[in-house]
């Protein structure tokens, strides 16, 4: 049975939430339950009676947009402490015992026709931020990650 679950993270001592989806694997007697987190190769136990579950499609609206992120689109990552608009470079699915799993390159700039020459691989777009020297890896599915 699918739920929606509050996943949280921190990052640079900072504490970030986001709402996922999760699968229940077993209930035991203590009425704790041991969840998969989708997308994610991530298992937790968790109380039943815990704020963090609720039913399905509550909460996690954008579980269709993360499965379906393409590259050349823009979104917030939280890099260090500070929301940054990037662009995804790449999209690639990583199997890890039997299951995929969506993993994506973002680079910490956006194009724009006003901004910067200066990328070693692609020197007609103009961009504002990071340089791909920066450039770097995040599951669809984290936190760190929004429209």
């Amino acid at each position: 049975m699918d739920l929606d679950y509050l996943d949280t993270e921190i990052h640079m001592k900072l504490l970030i939430k986001n709402w996922t989806r999760a699968t229940i694997l077993e209930i035991d007697q203590n009425k704790q339950i041991l969840i998969e987190l989708k997308g994610q190769d991530v298992k937790k136990l968790v109380s039943l009676r815990s704020y963090s579950l609720l039913p399905l499609n509550t909460f996690s609206q954008d579980y269709d947009w993360r499965e379906n992120v393409e590259k050349g689109m823009e979104v917030d990552i939280l890099d260090n402490r500070t929301w940054t608009t990037s662009t995804i470079i790449d999209v690639r699915e990583e199997v890890i015992v039997g299951k995929k799993y969506k993993i994506l390159k973002f680079g910490l700039r956006f194009y724009r026709p006003e901004g910067k020459y200066g990328e070693k691989n692609n020197y007609s777009k103009k961009f504002f931020g990071w340089s791909e020297t920066f450039d770097k890896e995040l599951s669809v599915h984290s936190p760190r990650l929004r429209k």
